[in-house]
């Protein structure tokens, strides 16, 4: 909080400043901190600011009226960053969320699919009469293509997962 306020009062609003007010966001986003805390504790430093520049400032009062109105406008700006910083970590962590229930969603239907196929031809492999050696390859076959089922998908959604993180 020491460091948040030193660097509240900038000489210039810059690049610099811009990121440090996006990392406060993306690390409450991070902690799970509920926004009203940040907005509750911003609160906190107006209530507690302003009364101080207008005892500083006396009987200059349009002095103070100023003053108060830039630290004010200081403190709105800083929460826009900060909670649109927020949101948008926010949004990110619920779109990643529902991509993976997409792939999983997508893992399970395929493992039905390769289970369905397998009993089939485990169901046939039994009705066929053949060659011993032949109805041996058939379970074994079987095994095989759901292996390649599996393996497929799981490099897709690892190629997926990867794409979205750049």
């Amino acid at each position: 909080m020491k460091k948040y306020l030193f660097t509240f009062f900038p000489e210039k609003i810059d690049e610099e400043f811009m990121q440090w007010r996006v990392t406060i966001g993306e690390v409450h986003s991070r902690s799970k901190l509920p926004p009203f805390y940040y907005l509750s504790a911003n609160q906190f430093l107006c209530d507690e600011i302003i009364p101080r520049i207008f005892k500083h400032y006396r009987k200059k009062t349009d002095q103070a009226i100023r003053a108060s109105l830039a630290f004010q406008r200081l403190l709105n700006f800083d929460q826009q960053v900060v909670m649109a910083s927020y949101i948008q970590s926010y949004m990110t962590e619920i779109d990643k969320k529902a991509e993976l229930e997409k792939a999983l969603v997508e893992i399970d239907n395929l493992q039905r699919s390769v289970n369905d196929a397998s009993q089939v031809l485990a169901a046939t492999s039994e009705e066929t009469a053949c060659a011993p050696s032949v109805c041996l390859s058939i379970p074994s076959l079987a095994s095989f293509q759901a292996q390649r089922v599996r393996d497929h998908t799981l490099r897709r959604l690892c190629d997926r997962h990867s794409q979205t993180r750049l």
